[in-house]
């Protein structure tokens, strides 16, 4: 910090002044506190400086220069006297509208009695339609409230009555655990929002394990959606802690299998679900032990300790006692002897829930080249929209290949500072540990990369600067690549997707045109493992190079990419049936990009950065929801990157809870 040449504190009448000047050559800086601020300390560190403390007339310095050590300024203000003066107009709509509120408690100038339950609210006509649509309605039309002098009000209750009357000419109302729900319920039907605004969110700052439900049940009759969506967040949260309440026993049994089916309820093991409807069923146990075979069918009861459903389960006279209950717990334990791990079956009692599921599925990033060269290795966690640091490549490279393959990331080929690579490396993300494998016969970039029938493929590319029709495939388990038939058409930057064939989509070719030598592809092929064989397939409706793609249940996704050497990028997508051979386009992107990445993670398609053309990049994440065709941006990557490369995981929670967040 730079050091002060002068510092002056004064106290003159009943202003402080505090002046500081950095070097002579600067303005003052002074810093005026009135006596009529509220208390206030300001404090500044300089390395070295001068002091100057006046009072009065009485002048002492003290002057303390190069000290070469932190000197600490503080100037406080003098407490507040009094309490800042409003203006004038605000003081008097202040006193108007309290003055107008005694009227009424008073019944002063009154035209209007409101009844409530056989009581009487005296008030105005005018007050009330001004500050409430459905009183102005009321007021003003044809209706016969319009003469006369009393009005009757259903459903509201007479202990709420001065304090709705209150909010209503002064704007102004204690809101407590009593009336919260009484307020916005009448600012609902008498249509003043600001005050079911103000219930409403007292009643989501008063959320608790006791009366989140009778909260849910209120915000969705009265359509309070934030309020309904905060509850129902805060009943799967606290579940355990719900279902001891006197709530939790008092609904009923379709309320009931409502919650303890959704996957996102938060326990700690199933049993405490299992638990929870126990204790509701024995609660009024004539009545609902009919309901119980239902209930049980919605548990999870694959996920539960086999020990638990032996020793309890199997013993509880509710189970034992109903043939229906028996079936589910002899397919429980079925689950146990036919599979290792637990949640295989497809049955729903078999199913996991997202809290006790024990992976989390991410998207591993292998970077590109944003600001600089790179070697960085991040995930994505798309459940908490979060990014995490992982071990770094060991070689720097963009412009690279990488994909998933028999449990490890393999990253190969590309650009580094060194030149063009033919190295790969190997993450595997159970260690969070790289690790180099055996290279390629020779340098690749701008390489397509598959994985299928457990080998990898690397196919096309760039090297020395012309498109490549070779196509290599290695095999993790020997850690030797091979030769395979090369493409019919040579594809620097292909999109390359494996579904049950291998296909290699677009890229970008030389031209016969000495003054255009590359051209751009639309054109798609198709290799057939077994065969050896590569086969002629239906083009795209575009031409692209550097798209992404991902293969989802027998069709092919292929997202942006650029026709133009990137001085434009596509926003257009495409996918192909592989049982029908036929393109069709789906929704764009809402942001054009090429040298992006993608993965299909949860049922969703995610695309991860960009390069929306030569000179500009995007750090936007969208994502493609199939059933509904419409892309959506839900969040950005650390840096804008173009060629970033992904690759879906499944990685334990222990391992996660490990990672380092990036913020």
């Amino acid at each position: 910090m730079e050091s002060i040449s002068t510092c002056n504190v004064s106290n003159k009448g009943r202003i402080g002044v505090f002046s500081v000047r950095r070097q002579q050559h600067l303005p003052l800086l002074e810093i005026r506190c009135f006596k009529e601020a509220k208390f206030g300390i300001f404090c500044f560190f300089y390395p070295s400086c001068t002091c100057v403390h006046k009072t009065g007339s009485n002048r002492s310095e003290t002057e303390n220069k190069n000290t070469n050590v932190e000197a600490f300024i503080t100037f406080l203000t003098i407490a507040m006297e009094r309490p800042k003066k409003k203006s004038s107009a605000e003081s008097y709509q202040g006193d108007l509208y309290r003055r107008m509120d005694e009227f009424r408690r008073q019944g002063i100038l009154s035209d209007i009695i409101l009844v409530v339950d056989n009581e009487e609210f005296p008030a105005h006509k005018s007050v009330l339609a001004a500050s409430s649509e459905y009183f102005l309605s009321l007021f003003t039309s044809d209706m016969k409230e319009k003469q006369n002098l009393k009005v009757k009000l259903e459903g509201f209750k007479p202990f709420v009555m001065n304090d709705l009357l209150s909010y209503i000419y002064t704007g102004q109302a204690e809101i407590t655990d009593e009336n919260a729900k009484e307020l916005v319920f009448a600012g609902d039907y008498l249509l003043i929002e600001s005050l079911k605004k103000k219930g409403t969110f007292y009643l989501e700052d008063s959320l608790s394990p006791s009366n989140c439900l009778s909260v849910r049940a209120f915000s969705e009759k009265y359509v309070c959606d934030e309020l309904e969506r905060k509850s129902e967040s805060f009943i799967l949260d606290n579940f355990v802690a719900v279902s001891k309440s006197e709530e939790f026993l008092c609904l009923g049994s379709s309320e009931i299998e409502k919650l303890i089916s959704m996957d996102d309820l938060i326990v700690e093991t199933e049993e405490q679900v299992y638990e929870a409807v126990i204790s509701w069923v024995k609660h009024d146990i004539q009545k609902r032990k009919e309901d119980f075979a239902r209930l049980l069918s919605k548990l999870r009861l694959g996920s539960m300790s086999k020990y638990y459903l032996a020793e309890y389960v199997e013993n509880e006279e509710l189970v034992s006692g109903n043939l229906e209950c028996t079936k589910l717990l002899y397919k429980a334990m079925k689950s146990f002897a036919m599979f290792a791990t637990q949640g295989k079956l497809t049955d729903d009692i078999c199913k996991i829930r997202r809290c006790l599921d024990s992976n989390i599925k991410a998207i591993v990033t292998i970077w590109g080249p944003g600001d600089e060269l790179r070697s960085s290795t991040q995930c994505y966690v798309p459940s908490v929209n979060q990014w995490f640091s992982l071990a770094p490549m060991l070689i720097p490279r963009f412009s690279h290949g990488a994909v998933a393959c028999e449990g490890f990331i393999y990253t190969v080929g590309g650009v580094s500072l060194n030149g063009h690579l033919s190295s790969m490396e190997r993450y595997d993300y159970r260690t969070n540990t790289w690790a180099g494998v055996a290279p390629m016969a020779k340098e690749v970039s701008g390489l397509g990369v598959a994985e299928l029938n457990g080998c990898l493929y690397a196919v096309g590319g760039w090297h020395r600067g012309r498109p490549l029709n070779s196509v290599l495939r290695y095999y993790p388990s020997s850690n030797i690549w091979e030769a395979v038939a090369p493409m019919t058409a040579t594809r620097g930057g292909p999109c390359v997707v494996s579904d049950k064939y291998l296909y290699a989509i677009g890229g970008k070719t030389e031209n016969d045109n000495a003054n255009d030598p590359f051209k751009y592809l639309n054109t798609v092929e198709r290799y057939d493992p077994r065969m050896n064989t590569w086969h002629e397939s239906m083009p795209m409706q575009v031409q692209r190079a550097y798209a992404c793609g991902v293969a989802v249940k027998g069709i092919l996704y292929v997202v942006g990419g650029t026709q133009d050497d990137l001085y434009s990028s596509h926003s257009s997508c495409e996918a192909f049936d592989c049982d029908t051979n036929s393109w069709t386009y789906i929704a764009s992107l809402c942001i054009s990009r090429a040298l992006a990445g993608i993965a299909f993670v949860d049922g969703k398609i995610y695309v991860l950065g960009g390069k929306k053309n030569l000179r500009e990049r995007t750090d936007k994440i969208e994502r493609y929801d199939k059933e509904l065709d419409v892309w959506n941006v839900v969040g950005s990557v650390p840096n804008c990157m173009g060629g970033i490369q992904c690759s879906p995981v499944s990685l334990s929670k222990a391992f996660f809870h490990s990672l380092t967040k990036i913020t």
